[in-house]
C-alpha cells in the first residue's frame, strides 16, 4: 500500500479531534465573551450609578448655597456618581470552525473591551475632576482591586483553557490510536496475510514489523543469492581441478619419458637458455663431438673418408646401392661415431652421429648424408619454435660442415602450420606426432656438391602431444645432405 493511502486515516482523525477542539474552545470563547461583557455592564452600571449620585449632589449643593443659614454641606460627605457612560453597542460574528474565527473573535473582543475602557476612561476622569483628592484616591484604590480580581480571574480561565487543551490533545491521541488497526486492515490483502493470520478486530497492530518485513525479505533474498554464487564457484574450482588432474595423467600416459624441456633456442656455438625452465635429467657421461667438414668428402675412396673423420668414426658397413635421382651411385658405405668407452645411449632417445658416404662405380664420394642428435653436437635443449626462431641454426651448421649458400637463399619466417605434422588431421582433438622443417639451396662456388639440404625434426611418438604441452621429443636430430 502506498505511504498517501496509510496516512488518510490518521489524518481523518486529526481532523475529527481538530474538529472536537475546535468546538470546545469556540464554546468556551463564547462562555467567557458572553462573561466579560457582562462584567463591563456590571461596571458601566456602577460608572452610571456613581454619575447619577454626582448629579443629585450637585443638585443638593446648589440648593444648600441657597440655604446657607440652614446646617454645613451635605455634599462634601457623598460620593459624586459619574454620569452613566453610553456602551457600544457590539455585534459579535457567528463562530465558525476555523483559524480565522477565533482570530475575528479575538478581535472583536479587544475592541469591545478597548471601547468599554476608553467609554469608562472618560467618564471616570470627568468624575475625577470634580472630585477632591481624598475622594480620587479612595476610588482609585476601589479600581485597582477590581482590577487584581479581573486578572486573577483571567488568569484562572487561562489555566482551565490549558488544562482543557491538553486534555483534548489527550483525547486525539486516544482516538488516533484506536482507529491503528484500521491500517493494518487495509493492508490484508498487499501484504499476503492469510485469513488465519490476520490480526482480531480490536486489536492494535504496530506498523513497524510490517514496514520491516520487506526489508527482512530482501536480506533474505541477498543472503541465499550470496550462498548460491559460493556454491557455483566452488563447483567450478572443482571441475578445473579435476580437469587438471585428467589433463597431467593424460600426459604422462602419452609420454615415453618425463624430461622437462628446458626452453632455450641455439646456434652453433651460442646456445640460448631458458633459466626460468627446469633442469634436465642427469644423462651418464658421454663424448660430443661437431659435424665434420662433409664437402671435403667428396671425390675420396672410403680410405680417404675414414682418415678424414678420424678415428672415432667406425666404418659399419658397405652396400651395394642405387638411386634414380642420381644413377652414378652404386655403393653406400655408413661411418659411425663410437669412441672407445662411449655408453649406450639409445635408451634416452640419443643416437650418435652417422656419415653415409655414396660411391660411384670407381668407389669415389658423389653424395654425402650426415645425421645426429642435437645432444651428441652439445646443443641445449630447446622448444622447436625457439631454435627455428633464427637462422643461426642453419647457417652456422652448414657453416661447420664447408656449406656456403648462394645469395638467392632466403631464410622463411616460420608458422605452427609450417612446421606442425598431426597425427590424424581429420580428428577433433588435434595431437602432434612430429615438429620437422627441411631448408634446401644451393652451394656456391665450382665443383662438388651442388645442392644442400638440412631438415630439422622433432619426433614425438605415434601417440604424439597436444599442441600446448611442454614435453620433451623422443628424439632431436639434424640431418644434412649433399649431392
Amino acid at each position: 500500500m502506498s505511504q498517501g493511502k496509510k496516512q488518510e486515516p490518521i489524518k481523518r482523525t486529526r481532523k475529527r479531534a481538530d474538529e472536537r477542539a475546535n468546538e470546545r474552545v469556540n464554546k468556551r470563547v463564547n462562555e467567557r465573551i458572553d462573561e466579560l461583557l457582562d462584567d463591563a455592564e456590571a461596571q458601566a452600571l456602577k460608572v452610571s450609578e456613581k454619575a447619577e449620585s454626582v448629579g443629585k449632589a450637585e443638585k443638593a449643593e446648589s440648593a444648600g448655597k441657597a440655604e446657607k443659614a440652614e446646617g454645613p454641606k451635605e455634599t462634601s460627605a457623598k460620593k459624586r456618581t459619574p454620569k452613566k457612560p453610553e456602551l457600544p453597542e457590539v455585534e459579535l460574528p457567528e463562530v465558525e470552525d476555523t483559524e480565522d474565527s477565533k482570530e475575528a473573535r479575538k478581535e472583536t473582543r479587544k475592541e469591545a473591551s478597548k471601547e468599554t475602557h476608553n467609554q469608562a476612561r472618560k467618564e471616570v476622569g470627568r468624575e475625577a475632576s470634580n472630585k477632591t483628592p481624598q475622594e480620587n484616591k479612595a476610588e482609585s484604590s476601589d479600581l485597582d482591586d477590581e482590577k487584581a480580581e479581573l486578572e486573577k480571574a483571567v488568569a484562572s480561565e487561562l489555566k482551565e483553557q490549558s488544562l482543557e487543551d491538553a486534555q483534548l490533545e489527550s483525547d486525539a491521541t486516544e482516538e488516533l490510536l484506536s482507529t491503528e488497526p484500521v491500517v493494518v486492515r487495509d493492508l490484508d490483502r498487499e501484504m499476503g496475510f492469510k485469513e488465519k493470520d490476520k490480526p482480531e478486530l480490536g486489536s492494535v497492530t504496530p506498523a513497524t514489523p510490517l514496514e520491516a518485513t520487506p526489508q527482512k525479505r530482501a536480506k533474505k533474498g541477498r543472503g541465499a543469492k550470496l550462498a548460491l554464487i559460493l556454491l557455483i564457484l566452488l563447483l567450478i574450482a572443482a571441475l578445473g581441478g579435476l580437469a587438471y588432474l585428467g589433463y597431467t595423467l593424460l600426459l604422462k600416459h602419452d609420454s615415453t619419458q618425463t624430461n622437462p624441456i628446458d626452453t632455450s633456442g641455439t646456434s652453433m656455438g651460442a646456445p640460448i637458455t631458458d633459466t626460468a625452465a627446469p633442469p634436465a635429467p642427469v644423462l651418464p657421461e658421454f663424448s660430443t663431438t661437431d659435424i665434420p667438414q662433409l664437402t671435403a668428402l667428396f671425390g675420396n675412396t672410403t680410405k680417404k673418408v675414414q682418415s678424414q673423420l678420424g678415428k672415432k668414426y667406425v666404418l659399419t658397413k658397405t652396400d651395394d646401392a642405387s638411386d634414380e635421382n642420381n644413377p652414378a651411385i652404386k655403393k653406400l658405405a655408413v661411418f659411425v661415431y663410437n669412441p672407445a668407452n662411449q655408453p649406450d645411449l639409445t635408451d634416452y632417445g640419443i643416437t650418435p652421429p652417422s656419415v653415409y658416404v655414396s660411391l660411384d662405380g670407381k668407389d669415389k664420394v658423389v653424395a654425402v648424408h650426415y645425421t645426429s642428435s642435437f645432444e651428441m653436437l652439445d646443443y641445449p635443449d630447446a622448444n622447436f619454435s625457439t631454435l627455428i626462431a633464427s637462422q643461426d641454426t642453419v647457417l652456422n651448421a652448414l657453416k661447420a660442415a664447408g656449406v656456403t649458400p648462394t645469395e638467392e637463399f632466403k631464410y622463411p619466417s616460420l608458422t605452427p602450420n609450417d612446421y606442425d605434422v598431426l597425427v590424424d588431421p581429420d580428428a577433433e582433438l588435434k595431437r602432434i606426432a612430429k615438429r620437422e622443417y627441411q631448408f634446401s639451396g644451393n652451394v656456391e662456388g665450382e665443383g662438388s656438391p651442388k645442392t644442400w639440404l638440412l631438415k630439422l625434426l622433432y619426433d614425438y611418438g605415434a601417440g604424439g602431444i597436444p599442441p600446448d604441452a611442454r614435453i620433451d621429443p623422443n628424439q632431436r636430430t639434424i640431418s644434412i645432405t649433399l649431392q
